[in-house]
């Protein structure tokens, strides 16, 4: 009888450790899991009200012909003031 009362209680012993690591497992893979999809689906939400508030006109680049060309679209290098010869103004 002694026997029976102790693998009893070993046995539920193991069953409540191992329901306790299956729910920290859960636990520990699902939470950061949900923070991460709830958290897209709030950034994927407020990305789209941003682009449904903002007009084409908000984005329309008028280029400036003062401004003349840049090393990068193939222009002359712009020179510092410092470097400038004094009567060359």
């Amino acid at each position: 009888m002694l026997e029976t009362v102790s693998s009893v209680l070993l046995i539920a012993a193991g069953v409540v450790l191992a329901l306790f690591i299956a729910v920290y497992a859960g636990y520990v893979t699902l939470f950061p899991l949900a923070r991460t999809l709830l958290g897209g689906l709030q950034v994927l939400r407020e990305h789209a009200e941003q682009r449904a508030t903002a007009s084409e006109r908000d984005y329309v680049l008028i280029p400036d012909p003062q401004l003349g060309l840049t090393m990068a679209d193939g222009g002359d290098r712009v020179d510092d003031e410092e470097k400038r010869p004094e009567g060359d103004q």
